[in-house]
């Protein structure tokens, strides 16, 4: 079968491929075979195979586009990396949004939660009432059993639930009531506990307890494996930093705190982008990508869409649950720390967080290049 005219392809198909050389010889000639009156591209992408299903394919099947990986990146990847090049060929530009920051659940011993399902002792008092929930916690004898079980979760289905627990190492302090506190703030409490020189179980609910339980904690999903597949995944040419639900998980999780955490956690504290970079990455990638023609950078002519924040102090600030939707239905609102101004077409509409009456915004469309059609 010859290879196909580029823009002439009936069908594209891809086959990933890891040590499975007879497998894959039949699933080439049984394309082909049915093949017969379709203009078919074969991909083959081979995630590292020890095997010869490399040399097969070159020598048996000289028209299908081979795909080498270096490892073995899995199925998805896989597809993904053949449907870059497809695109590629014909000209079309291929963009995806890369959620950059861990997902993260609040911990509100007050309102109770689920997060400590996988921990009896834990997730026993989330129903209790107020009262009965501060008895339980100052509770000597309940607090030894309370101590050891965040390490030791329940790990027998017909137990219970086997959902494992939030880690110290990833679980801080979230929002806090009394001015004393407030140096926890957006620390763990793993890190917490090593300073008082306590447990970690002891840190969180004594900090708890220390404002009746109105103290809020936070636990994100953070990982090494999560930041190392990240950090590749951040520096490939078609990623852009971002997300998008569509408003679809508004009570969980809306992620509107990315950016701040990339300015943070990746620019900052990784130092995986200059701050200019950085900065590049949020407004000039995306505005040229989008096709708006004098936006995403600072230079004379173009609209003053301009963010103003101190490098020193930007990142992720609170979150809280909010009833402020049609019907009184709730959604997380999502702060962030160190930003001063927000300025639209010249004109500020958000001072150090607080919401100005301006409200110079313009519906904006994609243009060709030194246009734009608003």
């Amino acid at each position: 079968m010859p290879a196909p005219p580029a823009g002439v392809v009936d069908v594209s198909v891809v086959i990933p491929s890891y040590n499975t050389r007879d497998l894959m010889e039949q699933a080439l000639r049984t394309v082909m075979e049915a093949a017969v009156d379709l203009e078919v591209e074969i991909f083959v992408v081979d995630n590292a195979s020890s095997d010869d299903s490399v040399e097969m394919v070159r020598t048996s099947f000289p028209t299908v586009k081979l795909i080498c990986n270096e490892r073995n990146v899995g199925f998805a990847a896989a597809n993904n990396i053949a449907f870059e090049q497809a695109a590629a060929e014909r000209g079309a530009a291929v963009f995806s949004l890369l959620r950059n920051h861990p997902f993260d659940r609040p911990i509100d011993f007050d309102a109770g939660t689920p997060l400590y399902a996988g921990v009896p002792t834990w997730h026993a008092v989330m129903d209790l009432s107020h009262a009965e929930k501060l008895g339980k916690l100052r509770d000597p004898a309940y607090r030894d059993l309370m101590r050891p079980a965040v390490d030791q979760p329940n790990r027998d289905p017909d137990a219970g639930s086997t959902l494992p627990p939030p880690h110290w190492d990833v679980t801080f302090v979230d929002e806090v009531t009394r001015s004393e506190n407030e140096s926890y703030l957006r620390r763990t409490i793993a890190e917490i506990a090593q300073e008082l020189d306590v447990h970690p179980a002891d840190a969180m609910l004594d900090l708890a307890l220390s404002e009746d339980l109105q103290m809020k904690f936070r636990w994100e999903n953070k990982t090494t494996e999560w930041a190392e597949s990240v950090r590749e995944s951040m520096k490939h040419p078609s990623m852009l930093m971002g997300v998008s639900d569509g408003g679809a998980h508004l009570d969980r999780d809306d992620g509107a705190d990315w950016s701040s955490y990339f300015l943070r956690f990746w620019v900052q504290e990784q130092a995986q982008w200059s701050l200019e970079e950085g900065i590049r990455q949020l407004t000039q990638v995306p505005a040229a990508v989008a096709g708006f023609a004098d936006r995403g950078s600072l230079l004379p002519g173009y609209a003053a869409d301009i963010m103003i924040f101190d490098p020193k102090t930007v990142g992720p600030g609170t979150k809280r649950l909010v009833h402020d939707m049609p019907g009184g239905e709730s959604r997380f609102s999502a702060r962030p720390r160190g930003f001063v101004a927000t300025i639209v077409n010249g004109e500020p509409i958000v001072l150090d967080g607080k919401l100005q009456t301006a409200l110079p915004g313009m519906l904006l469309r994609p243009a060709g290049p030194g246009t734009l059609d608003d």
